[in-house]
């Protein structure tokens, strides 16, 4: 749509009046040259401006797009919050499910996890052990403190 049509309105009464006896664009910009030469150059000024190719900011847009599909390629980091939510997730349903701690080495569940987040690398079985002896272990120093204050 042409920038001329910023300057004109159409009447709300009788559509066919615009200041003008038609309603196209050349015959607009005549009558603002002819007229109203201050606008006209604001007109063209306007003009040139929308034609104009954004480059910086379509190369921006393409880098960081580029950049977007490059990170969603890297794995997260062992110690980043969606890969902690992730692996405290696992070990809910290996608590929860009574599933073995084995089956983090299964190829179907390492399957699934790979499908639903390729960027997340599953800890190993040793390490489901080691947090389960933790979380074992503080378990029963909080039930050791509970039933010992208890007697007293």
């Amino acid at each position: 749509m042409s920038a001329v049509w910023t300057f004109f309105t159409v009447s709300n009464k009788d559509t066919r009046i615009a200041a003008l006896k038609s309603f196209n664009a050349t015959n607009l910009m005549s009558h603002l040259k002819n007229r109203h030469p201050e606008v006209h150059i604001q007109c063209q000024e306007a003009n040139v401006a929308s034609k104009q190719p954004k480059t910086k900011t379509a190369a921006a847009a393409v880098g960081s797009t580029i950049q977007q599909a490059l990170d969603q390629t890297k794995k997260f980091a062992k110690d980043s919050a969606k890969a902690q939510s992730i692996t405290n997730k696992v070990m809910e349903i290996i608590a929860l499910d009574d599933q073995p701690l084995s089956i983090v080495e299964d190829r179907g569940f390492r399957q699934l996890i790979e499908h639903i987040e390729p960027r997340y690398s599953l800890p190993s079985r040793r390490y489901f052990s080691d947090v389960s002896k933790n979380v074992v272990r503080t378990c029963f120093n909080i039930f050791d403190l509970a039933y010992f204050t208890d007697l007293s």
